[in-house]
């Protein structure tokens, strides 16, 4: 199933990059597929296939799995940045969050979740503590990405925040591809 959604994702981001090749796509890489030895190898053969070169893909890995298999999470990493690959720490925030995780790891995002979002609208404290996040990983060289942002008020505060990336039904919910290939051809 990960190496079909890989290849949809490759195929998807080969047909966008007409339209707009600074759009990309990002995929979810589950703790089995970093134990499929063969995994690595089909994403660069299916890389190829497309005939792209990973730019506009970006691998999601959830902090929940970081240390079970430190040693091939760090050359998934590794090899996904030699594809062009970028990475993104998926879900920050949520369960036992590390900052030691971004300091090992070579993320090039960092999703923080949505709870964080809710804490940010109950106090000042909190919002300007949730801030301090996004501005350690800015000093650390990451983009930071808040995950469901649904309303207007919860936009304004994550672009105060200074979020690079905001994702949620604020802006679109889910569609279909023909669907989100014609809003990229009607905005290019």
């Amino acid at each position: 199933m990960g190496k079909w959604v890989f290849e949809e994702a490759v195929c998807t981001c080969s047909r966008t990059a007409f339209y707009a090749p600074k759009f990309y796509l990002t995929f979810n890489v589950s703790l089995q597929q970093l134990y499929d030895d063969t995994f690595l190898d089909f994403m660069e053969k299916t890389l190829k296939k497309y005939q792209i070169d990973g730019s506009n893909l970006i691998a999601e890995l959830t902090e929940n799995f970081m240390d079970e298999q430190k040693e091939k999470l760090e050359h998934f990493i590794e090899s996904c940045h030699k594809m062009n690959i970028k990475i993104a720490l998926d879900d920050f925030g949520s369960g036992y969050s590390s900052f030691r995780m971004l300091l090992q790891y070579s993320f090039n995002l960092i999703k923080l979740d949505k709870s964080l979002l809710t804490e940010m609208s109950v106090s000042e404290e909190k919002k300007n503590f949730i801030s301090s996040i996004v501005y350690a990983c800015h000093k650390f060289g990451k983009k930071v990405c808040m995950e469901g942002v649904e309303t207007q008020l919860q936009n304004e505060i994550i672009k105060e925040a200074g979020c690079d990336v905001i994702q949620g039904y604020y802006y679109f919910k889910p569609m279909e591809l023909l669907s989100l290939y014609k809003l990229i051809s009607d905005i290019s």
